[in-house]
């Protein structure tokens, strides 16, 4: 089903609001200056071509991603919830990655070699996320893992700053019938007050008892 894009609230209908008294120079402004403002309002895409993807529904100034245990917190119930589609949603988008870039203490010139490979790098971070969620989905079928009965227990993480660009790998620590489980998040960043997810949801750990601990 394709989604719907919104201006202020109410669905976007470019023919239905341009007035056919319009001259057609003015027409053609005005729809430009719509399509962008549509653009805008969903956060850019990701991808090009077959794998494009608007976002539209995501918010990023939610104080649920502002720190990485909230952030951390609310990915743990995503894969409880196995919604890969709104995981997927909080990875950056083209829009987000260029910021990035340009926001960075990088020169001109790398500035624009990385930005000239940025849509290709986007579809790779898709397909990895894609591959490694699915990875750790089948591990935790085969360890016997009941998500709804896991429990998220604490989270660690390696925090990054570099050019200007925070990063961090983040570690889902969990338990499940009294054996502990890791999950890394790989290469999250932050932009802007929130915090997204990078190309990697990886399998750490297949377990090991509490009392391994002591």
């Amino acid at each position: 089903m394709a989604k719907k894009h919104y201006l202020r609230g109410r669905p976007l209908a470019l023919a239905s609001i341009v007035s056919t008294n319009l001259k057609p120079k003015k027409m053609k402004q005005l729809l430009t200056i719509l399509t962008t403002l549509t653009l805008l309002s969903c956060g850019g895409d990701k991808g090009t071509g077959d794998n494009a993807e608007i976002v539209s529904e995501f918010d990023r100034k939610t104080s649920d991603y502002e720190t990485i245990d909230e952030f951390g917190g609310q990915i743990f119930k995503l894969i409880q919830a196995d919604n890969y589609n709104k995981i997927l949603d909080l990875m950056p988008d083209l829009i987000e990655y260029k910021m990035l870039v340009n926001n960075s203490s990088l020169s001109d010139d790398k500035k624009e070699r990385t930005i000239e490979g940025l849509e290709k790098k986007l579809k790779g971070n898709i397909e990895s996320l894609k591959q490694t969620y699915s990875q750790l989905k089948g591990q935790t079928e085969k360890s016997g893992i009941d998500w709804s009965k896991s429990k998220l227990d604490y989270i660690d993480y390696n925090h990054k700053k570099k050019d200007k660009l925070e990063s961090a790998d983040i570690y889902l620590n969990f338990s499940f019938k009294g054996v502990n489980y890791k999950i890394e998040l790989k290469g999250c960043l932050k932009i802007g007050d929130a915090w997204l997810i990078g190309d990697k949801i990886n399998w750490e750990s297949s377990g090991s008892s509490y009392y391994d601990d002591y």
